[in-house]
């Protein structure tokens, strides 16, 4: 079992979901410095991960892929 978030962490996974409002504010936003750099890191991943793999292989939707993943790791 995964151990329990922090205060923090929670907070930033529901920023990164784009659940928490104001967090389109850019830069502005009240949220760490730290957390649109890692946001845009992230979005790089992804980009450089898609760009390897086939069209045809592109999952037709982030969350089902996500899902489908984790039950694969399970």
């Amino acid at each position: 079992m995964d151990p329990a978030l922090t205060d923090e962490q929670e907070r930033y996974m529901h920023w990164l979901e784009d659940d928490v409002t104001g967090h389109s504010a850019g830069a502005e936003a009240p949220v760490p410095e730290e957390w649109h750099r890692m946001r845009e890191e992230a979005g790089q991943l992804g980009d450089l991960l898609r760009a390897a793999l086939p069209p045809d292989r592109e999952p037709p939707a982030a969350g089902s892929f996500n899902e489908e993943l984790s039950r694969r790791l399970v």
